[in-house]
């Protein structure tokens, strides 16, 4: 599968985070057309979240973090969300 980073501003805790999450999980499985045929791939995603700033961050501990929790995801459910324990680094 293929990975990207959401830098997402303005999330101010771990359940704004999961309700931001949640929209993409829902807006990844819409179905979704090419030249007006509708396509039958099913699309789903393993989110893993860090919550930042927190003492000592770095960029390279940020990102470590999110695929850490996503690697989560993906063991246990495969389409989900999981938020990084920080403060078990």
């Amino acid at each position: 599968g293929d990975e990207f980073f959401v830098l997402a501003r303005d999330i101010q805790n771990v359940e704004h985070a999961k309700v931001f999450g949640n929209k993409l999980l829902s807006q990844i499985s819409v179905p979704y057309s090419l030249n007006d045929e509708q396509l039958e791939t099913l699309l789903s995603a393993s989110i893993g979240v860090c919550m930042f700033p927190y003492d000592h961050i770095s960029p390279l501990d940020v990102i470590d973090r999110a695929d850490r929790a996503m690697y989560e995801v993906k063991l246990a459910e495969k389409s989900g969300i999981t938020v990084s324990n920080f403060t078990n680094a």
